[in-house]
């Protein structure tokens, strides 16, 4: 074991040939930290990197990217910039910086980079835990936003993919499995409400569905047709009941409205207009 001071970085561990080599803690002049292994003076093996701690308050990251969005989507930007005070125009400039950083890694090393498995809590509260290739996400991973949505997906240098398998977790409990573009879904999948409805169709955004999907409803139901937001509106429908009933025809707002055709488990039919699940008299 040794100690040793490279201009203001302090390393505390064990060397080879007067190289870090092994395990050992690095204190940086800046105040990051890495512990872990070492390779020929490079960060190799696995190893804990924790960036300098930051003198930003949760309020004011808010306060400035919000100020930063504004700016982003105003004409006259460079006019109002312009206007800021330098330690704002600074303040702003180091939280676009630190956005793409991570605070925190947790993981596997390759010559100085993030490379193979490893988790990253990063600056705007995200974390991402999976592959890594040369310091950049890759491969498969999952990312947790702050503010509780999940994306386990395929990362490439860095990016999500696009049309790739993945699943996607909502923070009030709703779950996307399927085909997924970035952070959204896109394509082919199913969508699984938290209270058991599941939604299984061609899926373009976040949200309850809108077209021709496939419903099974938690008390065994299972509906085919078009829906608006989740609920069943449409013509042409079906819906088949947990008890073995089935309906043909139309519906709206989730239910048995217009022409349509009750088929019942024990062989009775009843045809005709159908209004909020009850059929009209002639």
């Amino acid at each position: 074991m040794a100690e040793y001071t490279g201009g203001k970085d302090i390393y505390e561990g064990e060397l080879l040939n007067n190289e870090r080599h092994g395990q050992g803690k690095e204190i940086k002049a800046d105040g990051e930290t890495y512990e872990g292994g070492w390779a020929h003076n490079m960060r190799n093996g696995y190893g804990t990197a924790i960036l300098a701690v930051t003198d930003f308050s949760e309020e004011e990251i808010e306060r400035l990217r919000d100020l930063d969005k504004n700016l982003e989507s105003t004409i006259n930007r460079d006019k109002y910039w312009d206007k800021l005070s330098e330690q704002t125009q600074a303040r702003i400039l180091e939280i676009r910086k630190r956005t793409k950083l991570f605070d925190r890694y947790e993981g596997e090393w390759r010559d100085n980079l993030c490379h193979g498995h490893g988790k990253a809590f990063y600056f705007n509260g995200d974390v991402y835990e999976g592959g890594w290739y040369e310091g950049k996400p890759h491969g498969h991973g999952k990312l947790c936003r702050k503010h509780g949505k999940t994306i386990e997906t395929e990362w490439d240098a860095g990016q999500m993919k696009a049309f790739v398998k993945g699943r996607i977790g909502y923070p009030n409990g709703d779950v996307y499995e399927g085909e997924i573009t970035l952070d959204f879904p896109d394509g082919k999948g199913v969508l699984t409400l938290a209270d058991g409805t599941s939604y299984e169709g061609d899926f373009l955004t976040d949200g309850l569905p809108s077209g021709e999907y496939t419903v099974n409803f938690p008390n065994g139901d299972i509906y085919t047709g078009m829906v608006i937001r989740g609920i069943p509106n449409g013509n042409n429908a079906c819906m088949t009941y947990a008890n073995g009933d089935e309906y043909w025809g139309d519906f709206r707002n989730g239910k048995r409205s217009g022409d349509g055709m009750m088929v019942y488990h024990n062989g009775d039919m009843e045809n005709g207009i159908w209004e909020n699940d009850v059929l009209m008299g002639e």
